[in-house]
């Protein structure tokens, strides 16, 4: 791999940490700002999948839906088919309050996303969707990195 195209795909991935590092800062806080944390967990999850794609020498659109980008990235790696579940979860969040009261859309996501996770036996309660949403964000992230050999340490 060249030089640049090991810099374009590393300064994807940075960023993606960067924004998860963030979302989790903000979701420990007892006060955080939790529709905050959530956007910077899909940021995080949409960097790292546009890094994978960087990789593979995939022409770039801008694009918020983590969604389709987990489905095309996973023509390259057919083991991120697993965090199409992930995408969906977190796709809402790159655009939900374009034009919207935040309080209520927040409302209603997280609403949504306790459900999902209750379904599945899981926790419930705000702080805990929002941190759940970021461990998908950070499993996804891992997946990346398995199979982004010889980008070095991010």
């Amino acid at each position: 791999m060249d030089a640049a195209k090991r810099e374009l795909v590393r300064a994807w991935l940075i960023k993606a940490r960067n924004d998860l590092d963030t979302a989790r800062q903000i979701s420990a806080l007892p006060d955080g700002h939790l529709d905050t944390a959530i956007y910077h967990c899909q940021q995080a999850a949409e960097k790292a999948v546009k890094g994978f794609l960087a990789l593979h020498d995939h022409p770039l659109q801008r694009s918020h839906d983590v969604e389709r980008l987990v489905t095309l990235a996973s023509t390259y790696e057919s083991s991120l088919t697993d965090c199409v579940d992930a995408a969906i979860l977190l796709t809402p969040y790159a655009t939900a309050y374009e034009g919207k009261d935040p309080g209520a859309l927040l409302h209603e996501l997280v609403r949504e996303a306790i459900q999902k996770r209750e379904s599945r036996g899981r926790a419930s309660g705000q702080r805990s969707a929002h941190v759940a949403l970021a461990d998908v964000a950070l499993s996804g992230l891992a997946g990346i990195g398995k199979v982004t050999p010889g980008i070095g340490r991010v």
